[in-house]
């Protein structure tokens, strides 16, 4: 599925630039290198680390190594660089507005953010219910900001009004936080009338079953 919305994702921007869609480009500059940058890069960053996360363990060895990429310091000191670049470039700071500083800053940031995916795949494999648990965190605000760039950028270059830009009202944060609401209110009704039960429970219930048969 991840490699089917990359593919959907790289077509969407193939298609606006081979075919020269010129009322397209604006809404398109917005969400690579201009106002929705940060939402479009941040929304691509979680998806490849929560594919990652669930598919790179699988080809990693159990044996211990010394490699310095799959140690999980490694990993932590990664993450924390490629996290602080990723907000210095989304300021955009005037004494970093050059190209070719902002080209660096953008190659280290993929270098470090490669490096932090490495780092984290060894400690991943030994912890799988908690690697499930952040690559599922990743892909649920990923698809959010999926959502948020398929609204936003249009709506603020819209043909048939001049330039705009958008800032959410206390209805519509109001509506956005109660959607959360009530999907935790019916996940709550779901398990009062069906409880989940463990697998490990059911799978004791049938080996007493079967001994009581014996």
């Amino acid at each position: 599925m991840s490699a089917v919305w990359i593919y959907f994702t790289l077509n969407e921007t193939l298609v606006v630039v081979t075919e020269q869609e010129t009322l397209e480009f604006p809404v398109m500059a917005s969400k690579l290198f201009g106002q929705f940058a940060p939402a479009f890069w941040g929304m691509n960053i979680l998806m490849i680390a929560a594919t990652w996360i669930l598919v790179a363990p699988k080809f990693v060895s159990d044996k211990p190594t010394r490699n310095p990429l799959l140690q999980t310091v490694t990993g932590l000191i990664a993450t924390v660089i490629s996290v602080i670049l990723f907000f210095v470039l989304w300021l955009n700071l005037p004494a970093l507005s050059d190209p070719a500083i902002q080209t660096g800053l953008l190659l280290a940031f993929i270098l470090f953010f490669l490096f932090a995916l490495l780092g984290v795949t060894k400690w991943m494999k030994t912890r799988l219910i908690t690697s499930t648990v952040i690559a599922s965190a990743f892909v649920l605000f990923g698809m959010w900001l999926e959502r948020w760039n398929i609204l936003m950028p249009t709506l603020t270059h819209a043909r048939l009004m001049p330039y705009t830009t958008y800032t959410p009202t206390i209805t519509e944060i109001a509506v956005t936080v109660s959607t959360f609401g009530i999907l935790t209110l019916m996940f709550v009704v779901f398990y009062k009338f069906f409880p989940s039960i463990s697998i490990w429970e059911v799978e004791e219930g049938r080996a007493l079953e079967q001994g009581s048969g014996d």
